[in-house]
C-alpha cells in the first residue's frame, strides 16, 4: 500500500499539472470512439468556432419563432456571437452565477472565470440575464414565462462545465423540450457530461446527433420515448 501512495505521489510530482492535461488527451480519444461507436459519427469539426456557425445554420434554417437559453455565460462572448451572426429574430436567456466556477474543474480553481458577479454590458430587446445559482434562478414560474408560446424552437446551450448543474437545468427544462429543439453540450468529452447526455437525454428523447467537434456535440429533438 504505501509503495502505491508513493508511486502516486511520485507521478504526481513528476507532472504536476499536466497530469490534466494528459487526462484530457485519453478522454478526447475516449470521446471519439463513443461518437463513433455511440452515434455512427465520423466526421467532426475542428474548433468550437465551425461548431456555433454549424449551429447558426441549422437553427436559421427553421422558420420556427426562436428561442435561446445559455446556461453557462461567463463573459458573454456566445451571447454577441448569436447576436452578430443570427439572421432570425430571436429571445435570449443567459443564466450564470457571473462569480467563477463553484468548485474545481480539471485543473482550474473554484473562482475561475469569475465576471466579479457582473452580467455582460449587452444591451438589446429580448437579451435577458439571470445571475445566480441556477438552483436559485430556474424557478417554475420563470420556465412557464419563458415556455409560454408553444410555437417556439429552442436552442438549450449548455456551458456549466460541472455535472450537478448541468443535470439540474437539463432536469428542470426536459418536460418543455419538443420535436425541432436543438440541444447542444459544450462539454461532451467530459465523461461527467457524457453521463447526463447518455442518462438524460437519449434515455428520454428520441434525437438526432447533429454534429460533433473535438469537445461538443448537438442533437435535434425528434420526440418524447414512451416508457412502458
Amino acid at each position: 500500500m504505501m509503495v502505491l501512495i508513493y508511486l502516486i505521489t511520485f507521478v504526481y510530482k513528476l507532472f504536476g499539472n499536466r497530469i490534466y492535461a494528459l487526462k484530457g488527451v485519453f478522454e478526447v480519444m475516449e470521446y471519439r470512439y463513443w461518437l463513433k461507436t455511440t452515434f455512427s459519427i465520423q466526421r467532426i469539426l475542428p474548433n468550437r468556432k465551425k461548431t456555433l456557425h454549424f449551429l447558426i445554420a441549422e437553427f436559421d434554417s427553421n422558420p420556427l419563432r426562436k428561442r435561446i437559453m445559455e446556461f453557462g455565460v461567463a463573459f458573454g462572448e456566445t451571447t454577441n456571437f448569436f447576436i452578430d451572426n443570427l439572421q432570425c429574430e430571436f429571445e435570449y436567456h443567459g443564466f450564470d452565477s457571473f462569480e467563477g466556477l463553484p468548485k474545481n474543474w480539471r485543473g482550474m480553481p473554484k473562482g475561475a472565470i469569475d465576471a466579479c458577479g457582473v452580467t455582460p454590458d449587452i444591451r438589446k430587446s429580448g437579451i435577458f440575464f439571470y445571475p445566480g445559482l441556477i438552483e436559485s434562478t430556474l424557478t417554475d414560474s420563470l420556465l412557464d414565462d419563458i415556455f409560454a408560446q408553444s410555437c417556439t424552437q429552442t436552442l438549450i446551450f449548455f456551458d456549466f462545465d460541472l455535472y450537478r448543474p448541468t443535470l439540474f437545468a437539463l432536469q428542470r427544462i426536459q418536460p418543455f423540450l419538443k420535436a425541432e429543439d436543438i440541444i447542444y453540450f459544450d462539454q461532451a468529452f467530459d465523461c461527467n457530461e457524457r453521463l447526463v447526455i447518455e442518462n438524460y437525454v437519449t434515455d428520454v428523447l428520441n434525437v438526432k446527433p447533429l454534429q460533433a467537434s473535438i469537445f461538443g456535440l448537438a442533437f435535434k429533438v425528434i420526440e418524447r420515448k414512451v416508457h412502458v
